[in-house]
């Protein structure tokens, strides 16, 4: 029984020493308006582009690429990149656990009911939003070429409703007025999201994606001041750092001043060094 005794911590702390696995996470891209955006700001770029990008909506997979290159554990699958597909419950589906989820999209904010939306990428129908959908589903305008056009666009109730489980995943909202508010990032924390990015007003669209492509790339990349991977606290602060802290640093007179805002845990890691 002594020797027993004797053996059982050592198994034990052998046990405890074992290395740690790191949590796989999957990249998600969710452009609707891919080709629509592809050029938008080719004349209006006063933060250049990065070596190897020459369109706009390519800045969000450049980063997501990035991501996936610089970690082991993160993958970017062709699957998981939605360009020019509407945003539906379909879509929704394909979101889970340890993601890290990119939107670039268009965005309005309300009133402080419905708060802020997320344009789906579909035409405005009110005849196919079910009475249940009424607060969910709701009509958004958008400039497009030579006219506003009238697109679907989903409130935080469609999140709170049909959006699964996403424990563990960042959430990355490109689109305008992301996070003037509590409602659409607490929407996505709600369904255990981490980390949740959005604008804080209608952002100049080249600055916001610049931002979005600079932090996602970040959170793959060691931070010389701690000397481990960025948090995603972190990589925001360097993003802005890089870029302005809002986006009228870079362009004044065609900006309102938008910030990118972090909802949820300043010192999440994708990874430990």
């Amino acid at each position: 029984m002594k020797k027993l005794f004797l053996i059982l911590p050592l198994l034990l702390l052998a046990g405890c020493n074992e290395p740690v696995e790191p949590t796989k996470y999957e990249v998600v891209s969710i452009q609707p308006f891919y080709t629509l955006f592809k050029d938008r700001c080719s004349d209006d770029t006063k933060i250049g582009f990065p070596e190897g990008v020459t369109h706009e909506t390519d800045l969000l997979i450049a980063g997501a690429n990035n991501l996936a290159a610089s970690l082991e554990n993160v993958s970017y699958k062709e699957e998981n990149k939605f360009t020019d597909q509407v945003i539906n419950q379909t879509m929704f589906s394909k979101l889970g656990k340890n993601q890290i989820i990119l939107i670039q999209s268009h965005g309005e904010y309300i009133d402080t009911y419905l708060h802020s939306t997320i344009l789906t990428g579909a035409d405005f129908d009110e005849t196919k939003v079910s009475e249940e959908d009424e607060e969910r589903i709701v009509e958004s305008s958008m400039w497009n070429q030579e006219t506003f056009n009238n697109y679907e666009a989903i409130t935080f109730e469609y999140i709170k409703a049909y959006c699964p489980d996403i424990s563990g995943s960042i959430v990355y909202m490109g689109q305008c007025f992301g996070g003037i508010d509590w409602a659409l990032a607490t929407s996505f924390l709600d369904k255990g999201a981490v980390a949740v990015y959005g604008a804080s007003d209608a952002i100049q669209m080249h600055y916001g994606d610049m931002m979005q492509y600079k932090v996602t790339s970040l959170l793959g990349e060691i931070n010389p001041a701690t000397e481990n991977y960025y948090t995603t606290g972190e990589a925001l602060a360097k993003a802005q750092e890089l870029y302005g802290i809002d986006d009228k640093v870079k362009y004044e007179g065609g900006a309102n001043g938008a910030r990118v805002l972090l909802y949820g845990d300043p010192n999440y890691r994708l990874a430990n060094k």
